[in-house]
């Protein structure tokens, strides 16, 4: 039995050593199964913070794709503007081109104005003067002369007529008349100086001279007055015809010579004192007067 006994026991000791290196291999097994425990839960620490990173990574890519689409819209809206910009650079140079062209008009058509101006202060001024070879002796009263037609010469004008070889022999006064189609003209000379026959009068608007003194003219025959001029009757039963053209300011005078104890003054349609004398019988030296024109409803008035 001695041999079963130690059978046995090598049997046992082998179990032994079995259960031994089981138990070797089980504290083995339960180490690696702690790593792998804790390799696992690493692990799935690292899946959540990939988890995250990923999530993070989601929203970082939203975002940049909302940015990208607001940058999208802006860049747009940046176009739209840069159009619209350029539309109106367009019409602002339009407008420039446009005011250069209505300036370059306006110089155009202020030269044309300036040349017609000067082309017509140039007719103004040649119609209103001209020449006559007419011989006139200087005086007073009504004088004619022979000259250009189709000047701008009217009744009421003031003239002056002056000698080319002798400026001291002049006339002036008020115009009677003129024909623009024949040039006569008749000037109711009120002041003159010398007393030579000229025929090379050069005739002129002028302004009333400044002496206060009438020219004195003798009449021996009917005679229509001129203003500035005392008229003296010298010969019995003549008439003395006031024109209606006198203008206000302007005078006239009238006396009898000694020995004549008639004449007449012919109103015609003008008022002495806001009468209508038609016309006045003058019968001695004591009816004489000086005359001013005020207006048409008091008409002649006697002057101070």
């Amino acid at each position: 039995m001695p041999g079963v006994v130690s059978g046995l026991n090598a049997i046992a000791a082998a179990a032994r050593e079995c259960a031994l290196a089981s138990r070797a291999y089980a504290v083995l097994g339960d180490g690696s199964r702690q790593q792998a425990e804790a390799a696992a839960a690493a692990a799935t620490a690292k899946a959540g913070e990939a988890l995250g990173s990923a999530s993070a990574a989601s929203g970082s890519a939203s975002a940049a794709s909302g940015s990208a689409g607001a940058a999208a819209g802006s860049a747009s809206t940046a176009s739209t503007q840069a159009g619209i910009a350029t539309a109106q650079a367009g019409n602002a140079n339009t407008a420039r081109l446009a005011s250069e062209a209505a300036r370059d008009a306006s110089v155009a058509a202020r030269d044309a104005a300036q040349g017609y101006r000067d082309q017509a202060e140039v007719f103004a001024s040649g119609q209103l003067k001209g020449s006559s070879t007419t011989s006139v002796t200087p005086g007073a009263g009504a004088k004619s002369f022979s000259m250009e037609p189709s000047r701008s010469f009217v009744a009421g004008m003031y003239l002056v007529a002056t000698s080319t070889s002798d400026p001291a022999t002049r006339m002036s006064g008020y115009v009677q008349s003129y024909n623009p189609g024949t040039g006569a003209l008749v000037i109711g000379v009120d002041t003159f100086a010398g007393t030579a026959a000229k025929a090379d009068w050069v005739i002129g608007v002028a302004a009333p001279g400044a002496s206060n003194s009438m020219a004195t003219q003798v009449i021996t025959a009917n005679t229509t007055a001129v203003p500035g001029v005392y008229y003296i009757f010298a010969t019995a039963g003549i008439t003395l015809t006031i024109p209606t053209n006198f203008s206000a300011g302007q005078t006239f005078g009238f006396g009898m010579s000694r020995g004549i104890t008639s004449a007449n003054i012919d109103w015609q349609t003008n008022k002495l004192k806001g009468r209508s004398p038609g016309v006045m019988q003058l019968l001695s030296q004591n009816d004489s007067a000086v005359c001013r024109w005020v207006n048409a409803t008091d008409g002649f008035m006697e002057a101070a």
